[in-house]
């Protein structure tokens, strides 16, 4: 026992003396010495939008969280149009929106590594892109509209890119046990409170006000190329589905295995809709995806067609305008389906009893602008509490076939105005 402590210290001590030099402390530190003009005090000044002309946007995260940037894209354009601004995304994101008509150009920011080291390798590859990529463009303003702990190196980039002006969210996080994971605030000119009680699309729309920048619409956008359309009705028609025909969507994926509700389950509903409606299924996702999909098929005989890993995200949202209604798990395809306009069954792991703040919650990241159901189950299951701690479909399986069959009769019936979560026990 005594050698295993001295092991797991060692460890740890390890990995504080690699990490400690990615923490924002020591790299505003550093930075000082290396260009100084970025770490000016400029935090009593307000940002005056009229005299921006360069505009750096990121948003390095999941694809649901890109979708849902769409809205203060539009309304950062509307409020500046000669500016221009350029986007920063993960490669995964890039075709979503290279054809958006809001930024003048979109950068792809990207990199892997081992687990322990993936942190240091993702500050190295920080600094090198924007080096050479972001300082040489002399931007006026970055801006980071995301809110939570920054995995994704976001608020680095920003300070490496030498922008004058600096706008995010506080991260401040004293949950999260790593220390360079904390208080990224040092590195933004400029920091907004965040508001927990508000959406994510709202959250980015108020880093806008922030400026100073007004807005006008709140609704999520897709940007789909014309070739994108012509493969989706090409596809559904080779495989006879008409435009009368009443087509679903499927997304049974999630990347977290206790956010994912059983596939048997998912071919439950399935069966169901091609009986009681006849409905046609289409399955969404990414290549890891494809068994799932290849399951719901088998369940209906070959009569869904499954378009998981074998589609680009604008042909899965050209898909999307073709359906009448989404069933899935929290996960990205969820948004694009909101921003293609259609209602939502969304199976959450989240109880109802549980924290309702959590990042895990609803409260943040539901369906927006459409009508919408979320089935979650009514209290977590031990030894789950705050939220579900599982690493295999645990609290979710507290939601049933008949929950989801009862949801989506009621979004196809045209019953719901808007969008609320299953009541509670008793209610």
């Amino acid at each position: 026992m005594k050698s295993f402590n001295t092991v797991f210290v060692a460890k740890n001590l390890f990995k504080n003396i690699i990490f400690w030099p990615t923490s924002p402390y020591f790299t505003k530190l550093i930075g000082k010495f290396f260009f100084s003009h970025t770490n000016t005090c400029r935090r009593h000044i307000d940002i005056d939008s009229f005299q921006l002309r360069r505009l750096l946007v990121i948003r390095l995260d999941n694809i649901g969280d890109v979708v849902m940037t769409s809205p203060f894209l539009r309304e950062l354009r509307r409020n500046l149009p000669n500016a221009w601004i350029s986007l920063v995304v993960s490669p995964t994101a890039v075709n979503l929106v290279e054809k958006c008509p809001y930024v003048n150009e979109v950068l792809c920011c990207g990199w892997r590594g081992s687990r322990d080291i993936h942190r240091f390798q993702r500050h190295w590859k920080s600094w090198r892109f924007a080096a050479r990529i972001l300082r040489p463009r002399r931007f006026d303003l970055a801006v980071l509209p995301r809110r939570g702990t920054d995995f994704s190196h976001g608020a680095f980039l920003a300070y490496f890119s030498g922008a004058r002006y600096r706008l995010g969210y506080s991260d401040e996080n004293p949950d999260e046990k790593e220390p360079y994971f904390r208080k990224n605030d040092c590195l933004f000119t400029h920091v907004a409170n965040k508001n927990t009680t508000i959406h994510e699309v709202e959250s980015g729309l108020e880093l806008l006000r922030h400026m100073k920048g007004n807005v006008q619409t709140d609704r999520l956008e897709l940007w789909i190329g014309k070739k994108d359309r012509l493969y989706a009705e090409s596809l559904l028609e080779s495989r006879g589905i008409k435009k009368d025909d009443l087509l679903i969507a499927f997304s049974p994926s999630k990347w977290d295995p206790k956010r994912r509700w059983p596939i048997s389950r998912f071919a439950d509903v399935a069966l169901w809709f091609n009986k009681e409606y006849g409905a046609k299924i289409i399955v969404l996702g990414g290549t890891e995806d494809d068994y799932l999909g290849r399951q719901i098929e088998t369940a209906l005989n070959r009569d869904a067609l499954n378009v998981a890993g074998r589609t680009t995200l604008r042909q899965s949202c050209a898909f999307l305008e073709h359906c009448a209604l989404f069933v899935g798990n929290d996960s990205g395809p969820k948004h694009l389906a909101a921003a293609a306009g259609i209602p939502i069954v969304e199976i959450n792991c989240h109880a109802l009893d549980a924290f309702r703040f959590h990042a895990d919650s609803p409260e943040f990241f539901r369906p927006w602008g459409v009508p919408y159901r979320i089935l979650r189950p009514k209290t977590a299951v031990m030894p789950c509490s705050k939220s579900c701690i599982a690493k295999e479909p645990h609290c979710i399986l507290g939601v049933s076939v008949d929950d989801v069959k009862k949801a989506a009769a009621e979004l196809l019936a045209g019953r719901s105005c808007r969008g609320h979560d299953n009541p509670k026990p008793g209610h």
